[in-house]
């Protein structure tokens, strides 16, 4: 699936009421007052303009980036290469788009400078699954289908 297919998927699952790119800032905002109740503030985060990304500069581990894309989940680039996780402890599309708590406390580690956890990259989308598009048009939009409550 290409980026601007995703975003026509988002379009039309929300009516025409939010983009990808809505949808991403949203998620990065989301992950940054998460860190901040956690006392932990970001160097640089920036979302992507041109690709639906996100990327973190943390204080504590200088020479480390912190990606997320929808496609492959939440990772680090270092000297050594990228290294990917899965954040939460869900095996399908939700560990491509964890909670921003979630990410929150995984950054904290890293932060810590513990670059040294259990790496192990989300699984890969099943072509024409639709979990991926409901995650991501539902995400703070106050009806997330796997929130509580």
């Amino acid at each position: 699936m290409t980026d601007q297919q995703l975003n026509e998927q988002v379009r039309e699952r929300t009516q025409g009421q939010r983009e990808l790119t809505d949808v991403v800032a949203g998620y990065l905002a989301a992950v940054r007052d998460a860190a901040d109740v956690l006392s932990l503030h970001f160097e640089g985060s920036r979302s992507g303009a041109e690709s639906p990304s996100i990327e973190i500069e943390l204080g504590g581990v200088p020479g480390v980036l912190v990606f997320w894309t929808p496609y492959r989940g939440w990772g680090y680039r270092d000297e050594r290469g990228e290294h990917f996780y899965r954040v939460g402890s869900e095996s399908d599309v939700a560990s491509l788009v964890p909670d921003a708590e979630v990410v929150a406390a995984w950054l904290r580690v890293l932060d810590s400078g513990d670059l040294e956890g259990h790496e192990d990259a989300p699984e890969a989308l099943h072509p024409g699954d639709p979990a991926l598009v409901e995650r991501l048009a539902t995400l703070g939009a106050g009806e997330d289908p796997h929130a509580p409550g």
